[in-house]
C-alpha cells in the first residue's frame, strides 16, 4: 500500500511540474500578446495623420522616424515566443529603400 501511495505523489508531482510550465509558458504568451497589442496601438498613432497628442500635422519624415523603432521590439516579440517570420516580413520592410536611411 505504501508504494501505491508513492507512486501517486510521484505522478501529483510530475503533474504539478507540467502545470508549472503551462504556467510559465502562458506567462510568456500574455506579456507577447500585450507588447504585441502596444505595437499595434502605437503603428495606429504613428501613421496617422495628426498627431494624437498635440493635433498638429505629420510630416513623413516625423512618420519614417516612428516606424523605425517598431522592427526592433517586433522582433523582440518574435524571438521571445519563438516564432518564425516565415515570410521574412520584417527583412522585406528593412529592405525598403529609405527605411532605415532617410
Amino acid at each position: 500500500m505504501f508504494i501505491e501511495l508513492s507512486k501517486g505523489v510521484n505522478e501529483i508531482e510530475k503533474q504539478q511540474l507540467v502545470v508549472n510550465n503551462l504556467n510559465k509558458e502562458q506567462q510568456i504568451i500574455e506579456s507577447a500578446t500585450s507588447r504585441y497589442k502596444e505595437v499595434l496601438n502605437k503603428l495606429s498613432k504613428i501613421v496617422h495623420p495628426f498627431d494624437i497628442t498635440n493635433i498638429s500635422k505629420q510630416t513623413s519624415a516625423q512618420v519614417q522616424i516612428l516606424l523605425m523603432e517598431l522592427p526592433e521590439i517586433i522582433e523582440l516579440i518574435l524571438s521571445e515566443c519563438g516564432i518564425i517570420d516565415k515570410k521574412d516580413r520584417l527583412g522585406k520592410f528593412a529592405a525598403i529603400p529609405d527605411a532605415r536611411h532617410f
